[in-house]
């Protein structure tokens, strides 16, 4: 799974019209000979994210003598090596809506928004219309399973003197600033969410007539950022005062009013207006995981009096940040109430989380923001808490992983089981620690790839492949070599439909059915052609024959082929047979997996089912959400001690792997059939289905090992000695 930062930084001019003047001419020659020594002591923060956002509040001007006089007050810097500086910096994205970027008229402010974005440097919030200054900054995120967009939004909040004064806000075919209203920006927001449900925005607007203003601008703007919030927004960050704020949270997002500085080369007023001397750089961590994405900002503050700095805004000290913490984070109006701000350090320096104590398990460490919880708490599996349970959780893994666990999952099993299971297996365990251990990330693919299965694994009860295609070359299921065009007629050779998946995903992604009629190939009621198969499926997929269910696993859902996920451990060189779960295919689709609708269902260690499944959003069904079908029916697969067998025998050939999930099929003549192996999953969903804990009795002794031997061992299990890497002098 991939993690990717985002920075934001605040209020930035490198100081060319500051330094243009009579007593500062060895900071013009720094700024001249040495720029980035401005920037050298907060470049740590920021140096290694894939995304850097800032306010650009200035005119970058190409040719500044000719374009200014000696009585010119207005704030500017060059052109050339602003640009040359921004992009030193991995600067990815600058806001032009703030009261600089058009104080030499609108001409310049287009030839300065032209110059950065011909550098690959994207702006927002000003534009040659109304159109082109709304519209955001768009970056992709690419995960290993899936993508996010992330869109920032930026406009100019004005009073209406300012706008009596200053005309340069576009219009439909006006050049000029985007002007921030509620209902525009609401409407944009939906907009997006509308057409991008998955996206992730991020709101900058820039707050005029405001300078070194702390608490007074939640008061002012406080129902707007709300709004915009509510609307889908993930946070907002303000600019402009040049002075830090307080920071709100609550159930939609997070509001940080002011960043404050970056870097501003002017002298300040922070001592005559009273303000705090700091900044904010949020850097904004996106991850995805095996089951959501998280957004989480962590805000590092930064020194940014210029006169106590020397022009070089740093890190916060100790004694800053805990000043920052009580004199403006703990004093904001009721924020303390429902928040907390927890303290941390990194190697980039000190930094803010903000965490809800509104919540009873944000007590235990829950994280009450991120999607499981929130998915959880919408299936009502978080009332009530049991207080001493949460506890015992917390003292639990805390004492055997050394590990803070969130107990939600915890919670929400003792709700939905009836009973307390305190050895239910943690995410940021099983994640972070078990998988890593057990399993080798390297050698997935030999044992994943579905086209070597009739290789690998020596059994006769697998899915029969009809055609193979590995690597754009196409071959029978029995492996004899055949061209594009004889692929394609060997296919539409078949008289019945055959399933067609990707080799090289798990848990059922891509799965389409082919049908064939009048010498025609169809998904869907689509006609296809060998092309549309190469297009939407890659250069990596199988054909197999439809596997002939046994009934009792097709009457649920008639129309999916629907499987046992069946879980086994190698211990202490024996092959542990875990737990097992069905997998029921819903809404009359071809894929048996929860993430299209279906529900898992427990099965108990004699094969019998259980009397409610549940599906992907922690939702409990004692009847099949399409079927009807009761779970409360008295049913047993025959002979599943032969599955169990079945399974371990599988594991024993499967040597680089030692916690596999098994896919397998109940055959109509009562036997297993291998549908493919399974390397990671969703744990949380494993054992509310299976109502157990997935290590069940082994849970101590498997976690204790575990992290005794990740704390101990020098690299991997299967790192190279350091000898093998020396050589003779």
């Amino acid at each position: 799974m991939k993690q990717f930062t985002l920075s934001f930084a605040g209020d930035t001019s490198i100081g060319d019209f500051y330094f243009n003047k009579t007593g500062r001419e060895l900071l013009k020659k720094r700024l001249e000979e040495q720029p980035l020594s401005f920037f050298e002591k907060v470049i740590p923060i920021t140096e290694n994210s894939d995304y850097f956002f800032l306010n650009l509040e200035t005119t970058l001007l190409g040719n500044p003598e000719e374009e200014i006089d000696e009585n010119n007050k207005k704030n500017w810097d060059s052109l050339q090596r602003s640009i040359s500086l921004l992009k030193d910096l991995g600067v990815t994205g600058v806001n032009l809506a703030n009261d600089h970027t058009m104080k030499f008229g609108v001409d310049k402010a287009q030839f300065m928004k032209q110059s950065l974005e011909n550098q690959g440097i994207k702006t927002v919030g000003a534009g040659n219309s109304q159109e082109e200054a709304e519209k955001p900054i768009v970056w992709s995120l690419e995960g290993e399973n899936s993508s996010r967009n992330v869109y920032v939004l930026s406009g100019l909040r004005p009073s209406k003197q300012f706008r009596e004064q200053n005309p340069y806000f576009a219009e439909e075919s006006q050049p000029g600033w985007n002007a921030l209203s509620t209902n525009k920006i609401v409407k944009q927001i939906e907009k997006i969410k509308e057409e991008d449900s998955n996206s992730i925005i991020v709101v900058s607007p820039h707050w005029i007539k405001n300078d070194y203003q702390t608490f007074s601008l939640a008061d002012k703007y406080q129902e707007l950022c709300q709004n915009i919030l509510k609307a889908g927004a993930d946070i907002v960050l303000g600019h402009g005062t040049h002075t830090v704020s307080p920071i709100e949270r609550n159930e939609d997002g997070i509001i940080i009013y002011s960043l404050g500085n970056y870097v501003f080369n002017s002298v300040g007023r922070f001592k005559s207006e009273e303000a705090p001397p700091y900044g904010y750089i949020v850097n904004l961590e996106v991850n995805e995981t095996e089951d959501e994405w998280s957004v989480e900002p962590l805000i590092y503050p930064i020194a940014t009096n210029n006169k106590s700095t020397k022009y070089k805004p740093r890190k916060v000290k100790r004694a800053e940040f805990r000043n920052i913490q009580a004199e403006i984070l703990e004093k904001t109006f009721d924020l303390k109430q429902p928040y907390r701000f927890k303290r941390k350090r990194d190697q980039k320096g000190h930094y803010f989380i903000t965490e809800y104590v509104d919540k009873l398990l944000a007590k235990y460490g829950s994280n009450v923001t991120g999607n499981m919880y929130k998915k959880y708490e919408a299936a009502k599996l978080l009332t009530p808490v049991d207080e001493d349970f949460a506890q015992e959780v917390t003292d639990y893994w805390q004492e055997l992983s050394g590990k803070q666990v969130d107990p939600a999952l915890h919670i929400a099993f003792q709700n939905l089981v009836g009973r307390k299971e305190v050895r239910v297996m943690p995410r940021e365990v099983m994640r972070f620690e078990v998988i890593p251990y057990f399993n080798i990330r390297g050698k997935l693919n030999m044992y994943a790839d579905k086209n070597l299965y009739d290789m690998f694994f020596q059994t006769d009860r697998l899915v029969k492949s009809v055609l193979k295609r590995v690597r754009e070359n196409y071959f029978t299921g029995d492996n004899q070599h055949l061209n594009k065009e004889e692929a394609w007629n060997y296919l539409l050779s078949q008289k019945e439909p055959v399933i067609i998946k990707p080799t090289v995903t798990n848990n059922g992604v891509g799965i389409n059915k082919i049908y064939f009629e009048n010498g025609k190939g169809y998904i869907k009621n689509e006609e296809i052609s060998i092309e549309t198969l190469e297009e939407q499926f890659g250069p990596n997929f199988v054909i197999q024959e439809v596997l002939k269910q046994h009934p009792i696993m097709a009457e649920p859902h008639p129309s999916s082929v629907n499987s046992l996920r069946m879980v086994t451990l190698r211990w202490k060189g024996e092959i542990k047979y875990l737990l097992t779960f069905a997998r029921f295919g819903a809404n009359d689709s071809v894929n048996d997996n929860a993430g299209t609708g279906g529900v898992c269902l427990g099965i108990t260690d004699e094969g019998e089912f259980m009397d409610f499944a549940v599906d992907e959003h922690a939702r409990k069904h004692v009847t099949h959400p399409t079927s009807g079908y009761s779970f409360a029916n008295e049913v047993k697969i025959p002979n599943f001690d032969e599955y169990i067998k079945f399974v371990k025998e599988l594991h024993e050939q499967v040597l680089h792997q030692d916690y596999i999930s098994w896919d397998i099929a109940v055959g109509e003549d009562e036997k297993p059939i291998l549908i493919e192996a399974n390397f990671s999953g969703a744990t949380w969903l494993y054992q509310l289905a299976s109502q157990r804990s997935v290590f069940g009795d082994l849970t101590e002794e498997v976690i204790s090992h575990v992290m005794k031997e990740r704390k101990e061992r020098k690299g991997s299990r299967d790192h190279k000695p350091e000898h093998f890497y020396s050589t003779e002098e």
